[in-house]
């Protein structure tokens, strides 16, 4: 050993047979110094320190060298922890050998170009450092050779920078980035075995890298954002997963992953562009989990998995094809797999004639459990084999199954205009529909669970069919089924569906509600514009109809009935259609059937309880002639009412109808059907009406008015109880005879349908008479019939202070009156015949003026013991009603007379112990008065006149009245009229209808208009 002044070992030789051991010591050799080896040099856990230049012989291994000059390393020099580029630190040459765990640090601090240590072109043995590590602010310049570290590169933040070469940086290990790197327009290529990290807390900035680990399974994964330039991935072996937020544009034109590499997308802000024009062919693996990959930028550019060993996996993010994706010749367990995401095709087109936007080739495999496909543009080939979506059959190892997501033809996108295609051989789990083209089919079409329309129709040509099986759903934001939709029918009650069909833009859907379904089964509707061919074979009108008719079809379906409520939009309906009067037939077998119609409205009919299938057309019936009908002539009596119009008043032509009648004197609505009139005179009425189609039609009726008669029961009456009397007026009916009459009540009547019958009341009644002309019209009238005696219980008669004898007139006179003995008021009129009587054998002899005598009574009179307004109080007395005398007697005489009162007492009924006359007597010599009963007098009847009389008037002369008796032997109208000696009119005193009997009128000298007359009447 040399040591220098200060302690350095200036030479430092290990002699054969000699050992060195650094264990975990600092070996500083000085500048210029020589390290050799020539026994046992163990450096242990220890440094070798290189103050300035130095050289190394023999075979020795460093645990770690720092460097501070230029060093030879010799020929057999190793590294097996870290060689440490210490500023002014270089490896002059002979670069050492570098271990698996070792570490090239660059610590220079400033720019440093690589040399010796990292030798240029060495990929292993001497200068092929394992790890390479910048730190101390260094910037590490790898000009333009190609460097390799076998094992990781770092980047320690702090100013460090890694200038790369402008060839190829290969690193065997991980690539972590806390500084700066500049790619130097070189290459960075990934080796070696296992999985490799991109890390670091910068972001990376390459122009190309390449994947070319020892595994085909192996990773590269980009822990921290990278960029690199347009088309610079290669992928040999290995697989890239972009597990960062990193925006690349790895490939351009067409481009193959081999079987032995993949590509990977993991992070939700990944974005995988593509650059130039071009197809990926992809024979290796694809996985989207997150993130966003396009796939060419040119119409027509394609995925292409065409090899056993191709595989995508889709299980998040977007995959984005600018053109198709196609599948073929799969292995198994390759193809297409979508668990998730988004896969979109024909971003910017598809033009092939043979391949279809998304094309699952018989041979390809192809396994769908969710996600979505878009088919983004139309196929813009109008070959009739075109497709924008293919799935064929399973042939090979091209298993299919689609158990999850949905199908989506069109999106915000779509241009608008072209309608795509779709060739399935396979259901489909959900179907979305959002291109205002729509899509045709080119083979059945099932959906297992949600069919969606946001935009556009399903055309099935007719001859396809959309089926949505019994877990199935339709909904519907725009668009329908133009032709065949068929829906399964659990069984069950009210079991409904809706048939979402239309034709062209119009939506016509179909409303089935099944009361019952026995077996369950399927329905097919659709529908087709226009009438039915067969219309004309119809009861329908062509001209009013909907334009478009429905085909129902049932198979394996067992039910009772069901309803179905057809929709139509107003582009259906014929001018003029009235919705309200729409019905639905049925043609099959060749002939129509017409159905109940149920709930209509302005856009549908439904037609209820149908029992089978076939074709349907609604339309109104076809309509005969507008016919106005007023009704039948009628006749009224005056001041009645009747309906007019027919049954109906307006028939044929089209509903709805308007009416206006005229004259309008009389109707109560002129403008209603069937108005009420009450015309006043014989009218005749005009309707006219107009239909729906302003078409008028007119028709008359005459109603005739009839005088009503005039009915007359005549004047009331009163009689003596049990005498009769007859009533009615002379005439009772009057107007346009012949009359018929009818009496009621019956009770006393002698008929109850003469014109005049006889009553005799046991009470006072009063009776009404109907009369019916011979135009059936009626007039009724009352008459009230007084009948009844003075009775005992209620009166009794008193003869007033008066001289009873007269010896100058030889004259027996008294004055009689009345007095109510009972508790009640007495009202009148009350009117009673008095006459003298000498019952049995006579006992007296008055003689007449002839000298004669009789033994009998000689002088009668009527006397109206209370007037019809009079009321004669309990107790009450009455005025002087009579003057009763008898002329040529000689005293001593006695009277005895009775009074029978003609009507009920106060229209109290008499019992039959009432009926009784009140009996009274007098003497004329001592003026002695006495009361007999009734039983003492033989004759208990009011006599009736027997002809008709006038008597003289008394007294006479008078002042200042007089009293008139005239007698009637019946009933009938009397008129009495005084008349001055000239002959003219001086006061009417009586007129009306009076029962036979004497009748008594009193006149107190007054003309008709009240005035005094003079002498001389």
């Amino acid at each position: 050993v040399s040591l220098e002044a200060d302690g350095a070992a200036k030479h430092l030789t290990t002699i054969a047979g000699g050992t060195f051991n650094g264990d975990a010591n600092v070996l500083t050799l000085a500048s210029n110094a020589i390290l050799t080896n020539n026994g046992t040099f163990t450096a242990g856990a220890g440094t070798v320190s290189f103050s300035g230049s130095g050289a190394i012989n023999g075979a020795i291994e460093f645990n770690a060298v720092d460097l501070a000059g230029g060093v030879d390393f010799g020929s057999s020099a190793t590294i097996t922890g870290t060689l440490r580029i210490n500023a002014g630190g270089y490896v002059n040459i002979n670069a050492p050998a570098y271990g698996s765990s070792s570490t090239l640090l660059y610590n220079t601090g400033g720019s440093y170009n690589a040399s010796a240590e990292w030798t240029a072109n060495a990929s292993s043995g001497a200068g092929a450092p394992q790890n390479v590590q910048l730190s101390n602010g260094t910037t590490l310049n790898l000009l333009s050779d190609n460097r390799t570290a076998r094992g990781n590169i770092i980047i320690d933040a702090g100013g460090n920078t890694l200038n790369s070469t402008s060839g190829v940086l290969t690193s065997g290990g991980d690539f972590t980035n806390n500084g700066a790197f500049n790619h130097n327009s070189g290459n960075v290529t990934f080796n070696g075995s296992g999985n490799r990290n991109i890390a670091g807390a910068a972001s990376t900035n390459f122009n190309s890298v390449t994947v070319n680990l020892n595994g085909a399974t192996s990773i590269l994964e980009t822990l921290s954002p990278i960029t690199m330039a347009t088309d610079g991935l290669t992928l040999s072996q290995g697989i890239l997963k972009i597990s960062s937020a990193s925006t690349i544009t790895p490939f351009a034109g067409s481009t193959t992953i081999p079987a032995t590499a993949g590509y990977h997308l993991n992070h939700a802000n990944a974005v995988s562009n593509w650059g130039s024009s071009g197809s990926l062919t992809l024979e290796g693996t694809l996985i989207i989990d997150a993130g966003e990959m396009t796939v060419g930028s040119s119409s027509g550019n394609e995925l292409d998995l065409s090899s056993s060993s191709s595989v995508a996996t889709i299980n998040g993010g977007t995959l984005k094809l600018a053109g198709r994706v196609r599948v073929i010749n799969s292995g198994a367990g390759s193809g297409l797999l979508i668990n998730g995401g988004e896969v979109v095709v024909t971003t910017v087109g598809n033009g092939s004639s043979t391949i279809a936007g998304f094309n699952m080739n018989a041979t390809g495999r192809f396994i769908m459990t969710g996600g979505s496909v878009t088919i983004e543009q139309a196929n813009s080939s109008s070959s009739s084999g075109a497709s924008d979506v293919f799935i064929g059959g399973v042939s090979g190892a091209g298993a299919k199954s689609i158990s999850g997501g949905a199908f989506r033809f069109g999106n915000a996108l779509t241009i608008a205009g072209a309608g795509m295609r779709l060739n399935s051989q396979l259901a489909f789990y959900d179907v979305t529909i959002d291109n205002e083209a729509g899509i045709t089919l080119q083979n059945n079409l099932t959906v297992n669970n949600t069919l969606t329309f946001l935009t556009g129709n399903i055309n099935t040509t007719n001859l396809l069919s959309v089926t949505i099986p019994a877990e199935g759903t339709v909904v519907r934001t725009s668009g329908h089924v133009v032709g065949n939709l068929q829906k399964h029918f659990a069984a069950g009650s009210n079991v409904m569906r809706t048939f979402e069909i239309g034709a062209g833009s119009d939506y016509a859907p179909v409303d089935i509600d099944i009361a019952s379904v026995f077996g369950a089964g399927t329905m097919t509707l659709r529908t087709v514009a226009g009438d039915h061919a067969n219309i004309a074979s119809s009861d329908f009108n062509a001209a009013k109809s909907i334009n478009r008719h429905w085909i129902i079809s049932a198979s394996g379906l067992s039910i009772t009935t069901y309803d179905a409520t057809f929709h139509f939009t107003e582009n259906d309906l014929d001018a003029g259609v009235n919705t309200n009067a729409l019905n639905v037939g049925r043609f099959a077998g060749g002939s129509w059937t017409y159905l109940t119609a149920g709930v209509r409205t302005a856009t549908s009919t439904q037609a209820v309880a149908l029992d089978n299938f076939g074709q349907f057309q609604v339309a109104e019936f076809n309509a005969p002639d507008l016919v106005a009908d007023a009704g039948a002539d009628k006749t009224i009596c005056s001041g009645a009412s009747t309906v007019i119009g027919g049954t109906p008043t307006a028939s044929g032509g089209a509903s709805p109808y308007t009416y206006n009648w005229t004259p309008i004197d009389g109707l109560d609505d002129a403008n209603l059907a069937n108005p009420t009139a009450s015309p006043t005179s014989t009218t005749i009425y005009t309707v006219t009406v107009t239909d729906d189609n302003n078409n008028t039609a007119m028709d008359k009726v005459v109603i005739t008015v009839n005088e009503i008669p005039v009915a007359s029961a005549g004047a009331d009456l009163a009689t003596t109880s049990g005498v009769s009397a007859k009533i009615g007026a002379n005439p009772t009916g009057n107007g346009a005879g012949p009359f018929t009459y009818l009496w009621s009540p019956a009770a006393g009547l002698s008929s109850t349908t003469a014109a005049n019958p006889t009553a005799t009341p046991s009470s006072t009644t009063t009776y009404e008479v109907t009369v019916e002309d011979a135009n059936g019209c009626i007039a009724m009238d009352q008459v009230t019939v007084r009948a009844g005696n003075l009775v005992n219980s209620r009166i009794k008669a008193i003869i007033g202070p008066t001289n009873l004898y007269d010896p100058v007139l030889n004259q027996v006179r008294a004055d009689i009156a009345i007095r109510n003995i009972s508790s009640e008021p007495i009202h009148g009129p009350l009117t009673a015949v008095f006459r003298t009587l000498t019952p049995g054998p006579p006992t007296i002899t008055i003689p007449n003026a002839d000298g004669g005598g009789e033994g009998l009574g000689c002088y009668y009179d009527y006397s109206m013991l209370l007037g019809p307004d009079e009321i004669l109080s309990p107790g009450e007395t009455s005025g002087y009603k009579l003057w009763i005398f008898q002329e040529h007697v000689t005293p001593p005489v006695s009277f005895r007379f009775f009074a029978d009162v003609i009507g009920d007492l106060d229209g109290v009924p008499k019992t039959a112990a009432d009926d009784q006359p009140l009996a009274l007597a007098f003497d004329l010599q001592n003026g002695a008065v006495q009361e007999h009963a009734a039983a003492s007098l033989a004759d208990n009847v009011a006599e009736i006149p027997k002809t008709y009389a006038l008597h003289q008037n008394h007294p006479n002369p008078f002042n200042p009245s007089t009293t008139m008796q005239f007698d009637l032997p019946e009933a009938g109208e009397v008129t009495l009229k005084i008349y001055n000696s000239v002959g003219q009119l001086i006061k009417q005193v009586a007129s009306g209808n009076y029962a036979s009997g004497r009748h008594k009128v009193v006149w107190d000298a007054t003309d008709d208009h009240g005035g005094q007359v003079s002498t001389g009447v």
